[in-house]
């Protein structure tokens, strides 16, 4: 039963994380984007590249994967999104978009020269922080479950207060509440999507 709790738990924070994210695009844009796993896809093939690879220590290679991470969001919303949303503004057709994305950036894992030599990936496993073996309940936490229970809470709660006490935040909040009245005060709508698909 412990053990159920732990690995919920885990796992629970994992999928939150993701809902967030959902959340905060949804709230700015209107649409639900298909398209968020993969958008932090690559990073993650990319990471594993750098690491085993390119002999790249893990705390170097997380915050270029992050940046590309961050790029693509950003690159998807200027390029495809926002061009979409100039020429209809339906969110069907939006969302269908982020579908043809998902697709799109899936698709990036299985191109050999992007990706990490498989035969040292199976060897040696997904690269992790650091090496673990707090045993909790009957479950042994490697560096990957530590990570994510100390980098979930710290990362959500940096965006509450982000979204609660930034002009950006404030912003993105006026947008998802009422678009046309944060229109009428000046918010840039393209700005604060751009802000939602980025981080």
């Amino acid at each position: 039963m412990g053990a159920s709790i732990v690995l919920g738990l885990i796992s629970g924070l994992t999928l939150g994380f993701l809902a967030v994210g959902l959340v905060l695009v949804y709230k700015a844009n209107r649409f639900i984007n298909l398209a968020h796993a993969q958008i932090g896809t690559y990073s993650a093939v990319l990471l594993a590249k750098m690491v085993i690879d390119w002999g790249w220590s893990w705390w170097t290679a997380f915050p270029f994967a992050i940046a590309v991470g961050i790029a693509t969001g950003l690159l998807v919303e200027r390029f495809v999104i926002r061009p979409m949303r100039a020429k209809s503004n339906s969110t069907v057709a939006l969302l269908l978009v982020t579908v043809g994305v998902a697709q799109l950036l899936s698709a990036l894992e299985f191109i050999p020269a992007l990706g990490p030599n498989t035969t040292k990936l199976t060897l040696r496993g997904y690269p992790v922080p650091f090496r673990s073996h707090i045993k909790v309940q009957g479950v042994v936490l490697g560096g990957e479950y530590i990570l994510v229970v100390i980098l979930v809470p710290v990362v959500v709660a940096a965006l509450a207060a982000f979204l609660k006490y930034t002009t950006m935040g404030r912003m993105i909040r006026a947008a998802a509440s009422n678009p046309d009245a944060a229109r009428l005060v000046g918010v840039s709508i393209p700005k604060v999507s751009m802000v939602t698909w980025g981080p």
